[in-house]
């Protein structure tokens, strides 16, 4: 049985659960069961970016937790004495999206060192990704080769936000 497969029929039994991602801009926590989230908060990464989990591991008791982004075994190690269980970023995606959405099959995701655009089956699995290859020059850059690609025109100096009247055309 895969963890997507144990993850899920634990959700349908009603377990709560803690879902950490750990990136480099931002933390987000999420706790759910099978009603859907029960608390919701983001917070900035900064430089402790432990320090930033040990406050929203407060109150999270009983709850089986799960760690994902780019400080996702740093997490699991620091909190080993609370079986966190780590996954890829793609695969808390996929599973995400299949509780939440059933029936969406793509994935955006533009975070604060890659953009990944995922693919998804009518049954929520990994059909395909892909990731953009301009880290070092964050996702900005990779919003450009994709607006042109879309033949939008885009003034950096303009918010994006605006609308079609505004930043992007």
């Amino acid at each position: 049985m895969t963890q997507d497969t144990i993850l899920m029929e634990s959700l349908s039994k009603n377990e709560t659960f803690a879902g950490f991602d750990i990136g480099s801009r931002s933390i987000e926590l999420v706790v759910l069961n099978s009603d859907g989230p029960l608390r919701q908060v983001k917070t900035p990464t900064t430089f402790d970016p432990l320090g930033q989990c040990q406050k929203l591991m407060e109150g999270i008791n009983g709850s089986r937790i799960i760690a994902t982004g780019y400080g996702r075994k740093l997490f699991a190690q620091f909190f080993r004495q609370v079986n966190v269980s780590t996954i890829t970023e793609i695969q808390a995606y996929a599973l995400g999206t299949r509780f939440l959405y059933p029936e969406a099959r793509t994935v955006l995701d533009i975070g604060g060192q890659d953009t990944k655009v995922i693919s998804l089956s009518e049954s929520g699995k990994v059909l395909k990704f892909e990731m953009n290859d301009l880290c070092a020059a964050g996702p900005a850059s990779s919003w450009n080769s994709w607006l042109q690609l879309c033949r939008f025109r885009w003034n950096h100096s303009e918010n994006l936000r605006s609308g079609p009247t505004g930043g992007y055309r």
